[in-house]
């Protein structure tokens, strides 16, 4: 079959039929669409990045602690008796805290034992300051870790917990 100058290749021909004038633009269109949403990018986040090494997560801070039980002092049951023991001599000049020495602090601290079953001491509370709280608490810590009692006892004579109440008078030393 020899072209033509009138005829050109492919399949639309001028002067074709419109059916075939109408396929060849809708499937140019299809083709166009399909290569245009092939084009497109799709916008997915960026996927976060990952160390380079594992990174090892800190572990949440433990539970704080439960409070501890609070100290029961029973009663004195008639009959029974209240706890006891020789504060005298517990605390000596050896005993005065260098640093109220410098400071030139005195006075008097009233305080509380609370003596267990067994016999030691288990909370010191201070009830009258001396108005040095070096002097109070050096009170509190000597007597805590010196004092051995005897305990105090119920109606029957079981141990029980008891109290013995004190005052100590810090005075300078001389020289």
């Amino acid at each position: 079959m020899a072209m033509g100058r009138d005829k050109l290749p492919g399949p639309i021909q001028p002067g074709g039929s419109g059916k075939q004038t109408v396929l060849a633009v809708l499937l140019a269109a299809i083709v166009a669409f399909a290569v245009w949403g092939w084009m497109q990018d799709v916008d997915l986040p960026d996927p976060p990045p990952r160390p380079a090494h594992p990174v090892a997560q800190e572990a949440p801070p433990p539970p704080p602690r439960p409070a501890p039980p609070p100290v029961v002092v029973a009663p004195v049951v008639p009959g029974g008796s209240p706890a006891r023991a020789d504060l005298a001599g517990v605390i000596g000049t050896d005993d005065y805290p260098a640093d109220a020495i410098r400071r030139e602090e005195q006075g008097t601290t009233a305080f509380r034992l609370t003596i267990d079953a067994t016999g030691r001491p288990r909370q010191c509370d201070v009830t009258e300051s001396s108005g040095s709280a070096t002097l109070d608490q050096t009170t509190c810590r000597i007597f805590l870790s010196r004092v051995r009692a005897t305990p105090a006892t119920d109606g029957n004579g079981v141990a029980v917990t008891g109290t013995i109440s004190s005052r100590v008078r810090w005075v300078l030393p001389e020289g």
